[in-house]
């Protein structure tokens, strides 16, 4: 016995009561770019590969298939079709090959929209979507940290600044390699994506500049040194320095400042209240500074000088 039943109104004839949808679609060669209906009762139901339909029924069954629709968008310039309506932004950096030092955005009529991670977009509406990637780039000023968005290439220093909305007379000094580099207004900074930069009062006040091959002497004196930044400040993080003999704690956390600070030409942050030293007078207790407290007693130095010799002259007051 045969059963008949149409397929994009062509007449087909099968010889067992029910049909997969898979075979279906091998029959009238139906590639995976269209989606295969059943009309039964006056309503059209989707029908999958594995769904059986009985073709025991009084009469002819009629299936058929529509295309679905392609969706355009392009990705930096390079054009994409689409099946699905909606786009996640993991699909997008898939896609255009954007790594994570980038941020996607959406051009609107009202400017370039920054898709958030994991965030679905839909593409269906409104013609050919476009997506471009910006490189993301942070910038820490007063001890806010600011992020912009730049195309990738190069870029003024007064850009970047405007931008971080840096006041024109700071410093502007880009963080390479736990390094701080100055630079002027007028330079150029090529930018890929994940750049670091930081702010600090002009010269003339405090520069905040920490010297490389200062920062060198520290580290062959044996000690584990490196930079951090906040507020316009820099500072030299100095772990487990050994105090003179009759401190405790013996070993502590310190913060060097080598610029104009609270009327001294620089300071010594310890992570600690210093006990068995002579009597200091600790003026500055529990400061806040990159989210630890520290201490600092009186003690002014000569101004300029190099960070060991800030090192040592504030570690003067404690030797008995």
């Amino acid at each position: 016995m045969h059963f008949k039943f149409t397929l994009n109104k062509k007449s087909h004839e099968w010889d067992k009561k029910t049909i997969t949808g898979f075979e279906l679609r091998e029959i009238g060669t139906i590639d995976k770019h269209s989606s295969l209906f059943y009309s039964v009762e006056g309503r059209d139901e989707l029908v999958t590969d594995e769904r059986e339909i009985l073709l025991a029924h009084d009469g002819v069954e009629v299936f058929y298939s529509v295309k679905n629709p392609e969706f355009k968008f392009t990705i930096n310039g390079k054009e994409f079709e689409s099946e699905k309506k909606c786009i996640s932004e993991t699909e997008i950096r898939k896609l255009g090959h954007i790594d994570s030092c980038q941020a996607i955005f959406l051009k609107t009529h009202h400017g370039d929209e920054l898709i958030k991670i994991h965030q679905e977009v839909d593409i269906a509406p409104f013609g050919t979507e476009h997506f471009l990637s910006k490189a993301i780039v942070k910038v820490k000023d007063k001890g806010k940290e600011v992020i912009i968005y730049l195309s990738a290439g190069e870029h003024s220093v007064t850009e970047i600044k405007k931008l971080a909305n840096v006041s024109d007379d700071y410093v502007l000094s880009q963080v390479v390699d736990g390094q701080f580099i100055k630079l002027e207004n007028h330079a150029l900074v090529h930018i890929k994506g994940c750049e670091q930069f930081v702010s600090s009062v002009p010269s003339g006040g405090s520069s905040s500049i920490i010297p490389h091959e200062q920062l060198e002497d520290l580290k062959q004196l044996g000690l584990t040194v490196s930079v951090a930044s906040e507020g316009g400040y820099a500072y030299v993080l100095v772990e487990k320095l050994k105090m003179p003999d009759g401190c405790n704690p013996n070993e502590v956390d310190a913060l060097i400042c080598n610029s104009m600070r609270d009327n001294y030409h620089s300071s010594l942050f310890l992570s600690s209240h210093i006990q068995g030293c002579p009597p200091l007078n600790w003026n500055r207790q529990n400061v806040r500074i990159l989210d630890r407290n520290w201490f600092a007693i009186s003690w002014q130095t000569q101004p300029n000088l190099s960070l060991t010799d800030i090192l040592v002259n504030h570690l003067k007051p404690f030797q008995k």
